[in-house]
């Protein structure tokens, strides 16, 4: 799990900072899945799978089954497939070429990412459906139905599973000093900045929860930093980025 800064680039940078998901690429360089997947502000893991539905969902004979078990939550996710996951990156041009996806690599025009949400006579599901580059055609989240003995080792389709991740303050803060280090600051700057995220990722590792008051106010001492510097040694786009990103984990924190 990684902060990345999203930038627009105008008359000026105006920068935004989100989790980023990490792609699980295999030495063949098929893509396996993926951890850290933002979907509707909630972190997911996904792993594709192949087989009938009965195979990988513990017999597919109910919502249960499913993590998400409404048509809205698995069009969020397959949308989050298209924007996180089926792209093209360092790791592999898996948009433009779907056959580079476990479970599509027979394919030369599209990879369906099957989210499942509701089961009964048939599968509801919604696709995340990339086309290749080579087809034309835009990819598309597409919702319907499909028998339950349906088998994507026969078709261009994978099964997505998705597994709850939660959200780990810790995390992001061990993150965010890698951010900071990343600006080559002034050394003094720099250690001052760090030593106030090392004090907060302190007070959330000690085991005392009552220390969590004490690491949003070091996390909040923290961005008064950043306010200090900026227009100094820090310019407006790379200080509104660090402090939105200890604002994000202040908010987590205090709620709970």
């Amino acid at each position: 799990m990684n902060l990345k800064a999203i930038c627009f680039v105008g008359l000026g940078s105006v920068c935004s900072w989100t989790l980023a998901a990490d792609l699980e690429v295999d030495g063949s360089g098929i893509l396996q899945g993926a951890s850290g997947v933002d979907v509707q502000g909630t972190s997911y893991s996904v792993s594709f799978v192949e087989g009938t539905c009965g195979d990988v969902f513990s017999g597919c004979d109910s919502s249960s089954d499913f993590t998400f078990t409404s048509v809205a939550g698995a069009t969020a996710a397959s949308q989050a497939l298209l924007d996180e996951v089926f792209i093209n990156g360092p790791e592999g041009a898996f948009d433009d070429f779907p056959a580079l996806i476990f479970g599509c690599t027979g394919t030369t025009n599209a990879c369906f990412g099957n989210t499942p949400y509701a089961t009964g006579g048939t599968v509801s599901l919604c696709a995340a459906v990339n086309n290749s580059l080579a087809s034309g055609f835009p990819n598309d989240n597409a919702c319907g139905t499909i028998p339950v003995s349906f088998d994507t080792n026969s078709n261009e389709s994978v099964w997505a599973v998705w597994t709850l991740e939660p959200f780990h303050a810790a995390d992001l803060i061990t993150a965010l000093v890698g951010d900071v280090i990343d600006l080559n600051l002034q050394k003094g700057i720099a250690n001052s900045l760090e030593a106030k995220l090392d004090s907060a990722l302190n007070s959330l590792q000690d085991g005392n929860e009552n220390n969590d008051v004490a690491a949003v106010n070091v996390l909040q001492a923290f961005i008064n930093a950043v306010e200090a510097q900026r227009g100094k040694k820090l310019t407006d786009a790379e200080a509104d980025g660090l402090a939105e990103a200890a604002q994000a984990i202040i908010d987590l924190v205090a709620g709970g």
